[in-house]
């Protein structure tokens, strides 16, 4: 996998290029269709996902035709890290909502590419952690689509 960042790519920038190399030599570049489902609730949480292109909807069930989406992640951002911590089932449903382009990671093989190599370890999960305190403050908020880079740039307006 070519080692290119995109300006609005915060996550794969807060790594060091030799620590960046090593996570995208794992990605695969995976197509999705607008509406088309990435993966379901309940299933094994088997990759990890950054977000290139597109809008991905993070989503749960309220009934069998019914579902809620719960934050929308767009170029930049991240999702599927439970597969990080260890291979157990997703609580939600993702879906591409236009055309999206992921960049795929299997789980297993970053967590042990981590385990391998400490410094990167530390990196990555400091990287996830801060995606995840973004998606935290996005929840108290307004229902509105949520990028890693927005929320970055709202949290230190507010600091000011």
């Amino acid at each position: 996998m070519k080692d290119r960042i995109p300006p609005h790519d915060r996550f794969l920038a807060k790594l060091f290029p030799t620590a960046r190399a090593k996570v995208l030599s794992l990605a695969e570049s995976v197509h999705y269709s607008a509406g088309e489902t990435i993966y379901r609730a309940g299933e094994a949480s088997l990759h990890f996902y950054l977000v290139r292109e597109g809008q991905v909807a993070v989503e749960v069930a309220l009934s069998s035709k019914a579902r809620e989406t719960l934050m929308t992640i767009g170029p930049g951002g991240v999702f599927g890290w439970p597969a990080l911590a260890e291979a157990g089932t997703t609580a939600a449903s993702a879906r591409a909502v236009d055309e999206v382009e992921v960049l795929r990671i299997e789980g297993r093989a970053l967590r042990d590419l981590c385990a391998k190599d400490l410094q990167l370890g530390r990196e990555l999960y400091r990287a996830v952690s801060n995606a995840l305190s973004v998606r935290l403050d996005a929840a108290g908020g307004p229902a509105t689509p949520v990028t890693a880079p927005a929320r970055s740039a709202e949290r230190q307006s507010r600091r000011k």
